[in-house]
């Protein structure tokens, strides 16, 4: 495994504006591996890669959600959609970070 990326958004980064550190608000943490299934997922629907190239990208993240032609066929199109990702939300990897960021007793 190795080091995984979490992206969020900085609710305080506001131009004009000095937010210490300890009054920031974050939002919207995604694992990297949510942020390359939604790429992969619109790439798919828009005729960009097929699922089959889909898949071959996905494959470093297989331990967060596997993947495999037998999984994507219950999916219209062979690769799950972008509204599909919307009603999963927490996405591939980020229900794990919430989960182990909260064992560890970090604040939201």
């Amino acid at each position: 495994m190795g080091v995984e990326a979490v992206f969020c958004t900085d609710l305080t980064d506001v131009p004009g504006q000095d937010v210490t550190e300890e009054h920031r608000q974050y939002h919207m943490f995604m694992h990297e591996a949510e942020i390359l299934m939604w790429a992969l997922a619109g790439a798919v629907e828009g005729g960009k890669a097929t699922p089959d190239e889909a898949l071959e990208t996905w494959k470093p993240y297989q331990y967060v959600w596997a993947l495999d032609k037998v999984v994507l066929a219950e999916f219209d199109g062979g690769f799950p959609s972008t509204d599909r990702l919307m009603d999963q939300a927490p996405g591939p990897g980020s229900e794990d970070f919430w989960r182990t960021a909260g064992e560890a007793g970090t604040p939201e």
